[in-house]
């Protein structure tokens, strides 16, 4: 849930930077916390993420073959896809693959925003 504690603070299907911005925010706030991280909180940001994957197909859906995010739909799949794996592992989370999760999330919102890239290593203290 949203630090609001309202559910319907997410924006709007159509508002896919908001939607991108929300999801790197929870990533942000996750690797923040680091070791005292709940669960739910990491299922929450996830969940976020496949929110942003679901507005990329309806936009998809929508312009048929003048859509033109294939590649952005590819990354943000790749991203769940490493997610899930940081969620899931057989013990803990895997910090590492949350770090870069959360730095191609960044990378991707300042595309959409029209920022440059940018990398700033920092790890937070976490165990690589």
């Amino acid at each position: 849930m949203p630090e609001s504690g309202h559910a319907d603070a997410t924006p709007a299907n159509g508002d896919l930077p908001g939607r991108a911005r929300m999801a790197l925010q929870a990533f942000e706030r996750l690797v923040d916390q680091a070791q005292d991280l709940e669960h739910e909180e990491l299922a929450q940001a996830t969940r976020r993420l496949v929110g942003l994957r679901n507005g990329l197909i309806a936009e998809r859906r929508e312009h048929g073959p003048a859509f033109d995010r294939q590649p952005d739909l590819d990354r943000i799949n790749a991203l769940l896809s490493l997610a899930a794996s940081a969620e899931f592992p057989l013990v803990g989370v895997r910090w590492k693959r949350l770090c870069s999760l959360r730095d191609a999330l960044k990378e991707l919102v300042g595309k959409w925003e029209g920022r440059p890239a940018r990398h700033d290593g920092e790890r937070r203290g976490l165990r690589p």
